[in-house]
């Protein structure tokens, strides 16, 4: 969809989209790492000083998607509320 550079960038889009799409109406977020605790932390930490919530799960990333994305990856993951 868009190319970002930098992790500071990078992570700010993550959240930047995320926080457009579930506005309010969300379960949980989730954080999944390929080890990566450095960047999950650091996503942790923002994400709560948004004041967005303290309910998270967070996953490692399985060995399959680990192998194409490689260690060191990490992402967002949203459950939106049941309409």
């Amino acid at each position: 969809v868009e190319k970002v550079r930098g992790i500071k960038k990078l992570e700010a889009t993550l959240i930047d989209r995320m926080v457009s799409i579930i506005d309010s109406d969300y379960d949980c977020i989730g954080i999944a790492g390929s080890d990566s605790l450095e960047g999950v932390k650091r996503l942790t930490d923002k994400i709560n000083s948004m004041g967005l919530t303290n309910n998270y799960v967070f996953s490692e990333i399985g060995p399959i998607i680990a192998s194409h994305v490689g260690s060191g990856s990490y992402g967002l993951i949203y459950k939106m509320k049941h309409k």
